[in-house]
This record gives structure tokens, C-alpha cells and sequence, in this order.
């Protein structure tokens, strides 16, 4: 028996001993917003399916990395819906008609899309290999570090990485709510259109309120003063 619990802790120490630590994540996660947002397209396509991979080696399956990227295939339909739009009303004005230049989208928005794909792959690895606990103790360790490096004369506790991570931690909270309201509006028949939105949305916002609320007073309860 002490052989084989010996032999299930060591791979646990392993684990441990492997994981990065929270503040190097964030901290990385940062920068690579500023760096992906200056790739060329080539590159960054190449940083999206690098991405894809690795995350699949960590256990984020391709089909929950798709589901993930939900808010950026929105934001790239409404910029192609956009871009319609303003090639219709150009026609409308008079301008000539280009089945290229109408059905193609510019590059500009082709390269911010895959941009915005990328930037929220690093995001969503973030969160599947952090808890929120972690995220916090991790902004937290970069706040004192700033503290240490200019010193302040009273001691201040770490307030901006409290209401960082709070805010950081409600984003998952939100999809997470959005997903339950789906859920429920598929299970009485609903469908997807415009009555879909003009009832979920009040309901979201409804919701997100009143967990928010919830966990103002849980932060006062576990902090008083």
C-alpha cells in the first residue's frame, strides 16, 4: 500500500512542481495581447492553429475551443453584416455594382479578426488552466511586487488587485449565466431570432445584477473593514 500511494503522489508532486505559476500567466497574457495585435496575417494564423494545438495538449478539446470563440464568430458576423450594409447603401448612392468588392470583406477586417480569434484563444487558456482563487493570488503577487518596487509609506492593502480580479472572475460568470438562460429558452422551444434576444437579454442583465450583488456581500462578510 505505501509503495502504491508513493507511486500516485509522485506524479501529483510532478504536476505540481510543472504548473506556472498564476502571475507569469497573466502577466504573459498581457503581453501577448500587445504582440499579437502587431503579427501579419500569416503569422497569426500560424499563432491560432499553434494555439489550437496546445491547448488541445492541455485537455481543451477542439469543439470546446470552438464553443469558446462564440463571441468572436458574433463580432465577425456583425462586421460582415456591416460590411454589407455599407456596400448596399454605396450601390443605393450610385456607385457601380462589384460582386467581388460586395460579397469579399476588406483585409482590414479579415486581419483583425483572425487578430481578435487570437487574442481570445490566450484568454480562454487563461481561464481553463487558472481557477479564479488563482487569478487573484496571481495579481494580487503582481500588485506587491509594484508596492515593493515603489514603496508607499503607509501599508496599503492590495485594492486594484482585488477589483481586477473580481472583474476578471465575473466575465466567465456571464457566459456562464447566458448559457443557463439559453438552455432554458431551447427547453420551452424557443428559437433563435430577434424574440430570442429582446427576452434574454433583461434576464441576463437581471441575472449578472443580482450575482454581482451576491458577491458584494460575500466580499463584505469575508472583509468588513
Amino acid at each position: 500500500m505505501d509503495l502504491a500511494e508513493s507511486k500516485q503522489r509522485a506524479p501529483d508532486s510532478r504536476k505540481k512542481r510543472r504548473k506556472v505559476p498564476s502571475w507569469i500567466k497573466i502577466i504573459a497574457l498581457f503581453a501577448s495581447g500587445f504582440i499579437i495585435f502587431r503579427l501579419n496575417v500569416i503569422v497569426c494564423a500560424i499563432f491560432i492553429l499553434s494555439m489550437s494545438i496546445f491547448s488541445a495538449v492541455l485537455g481543451l478539446k477542439l469543439k470546446k475551443q470552438l464553443f469558446l470563440q462564440r463571441p468572436a464568430f458574433m463580432y465577425a458576423v456583425a462586421l460582415y453584416a456591416l460590411h454589407l450594409f455599407e456596400q448596399g447603401f454605396g450601390i443605393f448612392s450610385g456607385n457601380s455594382f462589384s460582386m467581388q468588392s460586395f460579397f469579399v470583406p476588406d483585409t482590414a477586417i479579415a486581419k483583425m479578426m483572425l487578430k481578435i480569434f487570437a487574442a481570445l484563444q490566450c484568454v480562454n487558456l487563461l481561464y481553463f488552466t487558472t481557477t479564479q482563487l488563482e487569478i487573484r493570488a496571481g495579481i494580487s503577487t503582481i500588485e506587491m511586487a509594484i508596492r515593493r518596487i515603489f514603496p508607499h509609506k503607509n501599508p496599503v492593502r492590495p485594492q486594484f488587485a482585488h477589483c481586477v480580479s473580481l472583474m476578471l472572475t465575473f466575465i466567465p460568470q456571464i457566459f456562464s449565466a447566458w448559457n443557463e438562460l439559453e438552455r432554458a429558452w431551447k427547453a420551452r422551444g424557443g428559437k433563435n431570432g430577434l424574440a430570442k434576444m429582446k427576452k434574454l437579454v433583461p434576464s441576463l442583465i437581471s441575472l449578472c445584477m443580482h450575482r454581482a450583488y451576491q458577491t458584494a456581500l460575500a466580499v463584505i462578510a469575508r472583509n468588513p473593514t
